[in-house]
């Protein structure tokens, strides 16, 4: 029994004795940075480490997500650093990595939650409150991509020498990454002014570009722009790529280039191949299980902008060949004739602003003024004219006038500003505004209060600077009843085109249609009495 006894005892010994030598085996491969041999050591480790030595299991679980985060295998190194934080509350970093881990693999939620935890010990940290921020604004990034269009480069596809990360800006000074001299976190940027030969002293770029995190991979342009990476900055996870502009106080005016040129894995080194930045190659690891680096083209895409509509005439039939005048403050001043049925499409510029005139043969002007958005992405504006026909009156809906009143409501001057342009459009013309009542109350009494509307119609148009010469006004009364038009009949299916709205037809009627058939009949309308070529 005693010799049974030692002989447990022996091999309880050696497996001790195994396990400690694996584990300092790990260790020194950990240290060296060899990580995913480290990995691999640390895992078979914890799997063989008895349940009930929490704290140990915990500790290895924790050396097994830092191997894994370090060699980017992001979702394996959540899994093991949440097994460390089950028994292992004391080390706030555990909450730190996780949020930083879960940020990296896109599940911006959960890395919000142990951001938040995380700033319960270290309330000042800017890292991690940088993390919020990136981890808030990167769904609305991914909503609304950028104009970069990238492409994976293959094994056979050949990549322009075009010079290094690391650049030197008209000869002056050369740019760098390095931890190993004092600065803000991990890696930081800093510059060397170099004359001829000489090399002056190593410059920090500063706060406003260096982070707690780590920058790298500086790209600097020929006016001064820097372009890096960073895992300091808001972003969407890992490193992202950066713009700084210098501002005239010498501080710097960060942008992060978002999605798709960003992901929430690493991407980096990003180098340019034409003027302007419009095209050029960076390295990325995104979409790689196993962390590895792949190189991505981009290039930025065009803005497209254009104007398209049809021109019709009020009954809404297109109108063939009619001419489209565009004036813009970008100096263009052009003519476009449309195509078959109506249609036009001309480009436009963004932030510009435009005034179109839509003009055809037999039929009144148009304007439409424009203002492109100042956002520099591609955007299509729908813009339908609609003509009158010069020889025809045009009835002007929804000029309201209180009951046995010449005074219009103020509700009504949106339709009244439809006649002062049109007459704005059309300074050649001359027109007669007659105004018409339903059959209620005598023939007398409708005429004069039909007139008086009619000249209050006139009086707004001259008091907004229509010359009185252009306008002549007539009160029908109930003299002249409607009739109905295919659009009036569409409209209200008790009607049919052709219909006159005469007393006799309109007490046909049940008592709701012959309200609205009042209704029709009680009307403001137009027609050219004079245009530049004579009485009509």
């Amino acid at each position: 029994m005693k010799r049974f006894s030692i002989f447990i005892g022996c091999i309880l010994f050696s497996l001790s004795a195994c396990q400690s030598y694996r584990l300092n085996k790990a260790d020194r491969k950990m240290k060296s940075g060899e990580y995913y041999e480290a990995s691999l050591l640390f895992k078979k480790i914890y799997a063989k480490a008895s349940p009930h030595k929490r704290t140990f299991r915990s500790s290895i679980a924790y050396k097994l997500g830092d191997c894994y985060r370090l060699v980017n295998r992001t979702q394996q190194a959540i899994h093991a650093y949440r097994q460390a934080l089950k028994h292992n509350t004391s080390d706030s970093c555990l909450l730190l990595y996780l949020a930083q881990m879960y940020q990296k693999n896109g599940q911006y939620k959960d890395a919000i939650n142990y951001y938040d935890r995380y700033l319960l010990s270290d309330t000042c940290s800017q890292l991690a409150k940088n993390g919020i921020t990136g981890s808030k604004k990167a769904p609305d990034w991914l909503l609304h991509p950028t104009r970069h269009i990238i492409k994976k480069i293959s094994k056979t596809d050949s990549i322009p020498q075009t010079g290094y990360a690391t650049s030197l800006s008209d000869e002056k000074y050369m740019y760098f990454s390095t931890d190993t001299l004092e600065g803000y976190g991990g890696k930081d940027l800093f510059r060397v002014h170099i004359t001829g030969n000489h090399i002056g002293t190593i410059e920090n770029l500063g706060p406003s570009i260096n982070t707690e995190g780590d920058e790298i991979d500086p790209y600097i342009c020929r006016d001064g722009t820097l372009y890096f990476s960073s895992n300091g900055h808001p972003g969407l996870g890992g490193l992202d790529i950066f713009k700084a502009a210098p501002t005239s106080s010498g501080e710097w005016l960060i942008e992060n280039l978002k999605f798709p040129m960003n992901s929430s894995g690493d991407d980096f080194n990003i180098l340019f191949t034409e003027k302007g930045e419009k095209a050029g190659f960076f390295n990325s690891n995104r979409n790689n299980k196993r962390g590895q680096t792949d190189t991505y083209s981009f290039k930025l895409s065009p803005i497209n902008m254009y104007i398209e509509g049809i021109v019709k005439d009020i009954n809404e039939i297109p109108i063939d060949n009619a001419t489209i005048r565009i004036v813009g403050e970008d100096g263009l001043n052009k003519k476009i004739k449309t195509e078959k049925a109506g249609h036009f499409r001309t480009r436009l510029t963004h932030n510009t602003e435009y005034i179109m005139m839509a003009s055809a043969s037999g039929h009144l002007n148009q304007s439409f003024a424009l203002k492109t958005g100042p956002e520099e992405e591609s955007e299509t504006y729908i813009v339908d004219f609609y003509l009158s026909p010069v020889d025809n009156p045009i009835v002007i809906e929804n000029i309201f006038y209180d009951f046995n009143q010449a005074v219009f409501r103020p509700d009504s001057k949106k339709a009244l500003n439809k006649i002062l342009k049109l007459l704005n459009d059309n300074p050649d013309i001359s027109i007669e505004i007659g105004a018409h009542t339903d059959e209620k109350g005598t023939k007398q009494y409708n005429e004069q209060l039909s007139q008086d509307r009619a000249l209050a119609v006139a009086n707004y148009l001259t008091t907004a600077g229509i010359n009185s010469k252009r306008l002549k006004t007539k009160g029908y009364g109930k003299n002249k009843p409607v009739i109905i038009n295919s659009k009036t009949a569409y409209k209200f299916k008790f009607l049919k085109e052709g219909d006159t709205l005469t007393n006799t037809f309109i007490k046909r009627l049940t008592q709701k249609e012959q309200e609205l058939a009042n209704q029709i009949n009680r009307r403001t309308e137009i027609k050219i009495i004079k245009n530049d070529s004579g009485s009509l």
